[in-house]
């Protein structure tokens, strides 16, 4: 086990607490996202260092290229990464959601298996390395599914809609 966090849950997203550069922030959780970033609003509020790197973000709203932010850390929870670049990515306000300071994608998450329960508003992250394939910290039995890996850092399930089997996105 390597942390557990309370969640916030608003509209149907799940939001983290986090910290950029030693600031406390709030994160949009997001498994979807292949990668963690960093509002225009946060970078401007707390100041963060540019890069000179620029980064291709790919979104649903379409692409752009945007300038990086050098932290001296990242942390998600209690979990806290050194020396992290991040891209400086809008993340559009959604109603009834309290702003955000970025979203945690897949590139942190990866890591870990997590265990989301949002009726008891938590979040509990696991490191898997060396545990075996009796890996399971919950006390009700689970059912295993095939995974599919479309992408890197992204997770697929098949499911069937109307009898024809298709590839859903594993999403938060």
């Amino acid at each position: 086990r390597a942390a557990d966090m309370q969640l916030s849950y608003a509209a149907g997203f799940l939001l983290v607490p986090g910290a950029l550069d030693g600031n406390p922030v709030r994160q949009l959780l997001d498994t979807g996202s292949q990668a963690s970033s960093v509002t225009p609003a946060a970078a401007e509020r707390l100041k963060l260092d540019r890069s000179i790197r620029r980064t291709l973000v790919h979104g649903i709203g379409g692409d752009v290229v945007t300038a990086d932010v050098e932290l001296a850390s990242f942390a998600v929870g209690p979990l806290r990464m050194v020396e992290r670049t991040l891209a400086v990515a809008p993340v559009e306000q959604i109603p009834g959601v309290p702003p955000v300071s970025g979203i945690v994608g897949a590139d942190f998450l990866t890591d870990f298996d997590l265990d989301l329960d949002p009726r008891h508003r938590l979040l509990t992250l696991f490191r898997t390395r060396h545990c075996g394939t009796a890996f399971a910290p919950w006390q009700n039995a689970g059912a295993p599914l095939a995974l599919l890996a479309p992408g890197r850092h992204l997770v697929a399930i098949d499911v069937q809609i109307d009898a024809q089997t298709v590839g859903a996105l594993v999403d938060t």
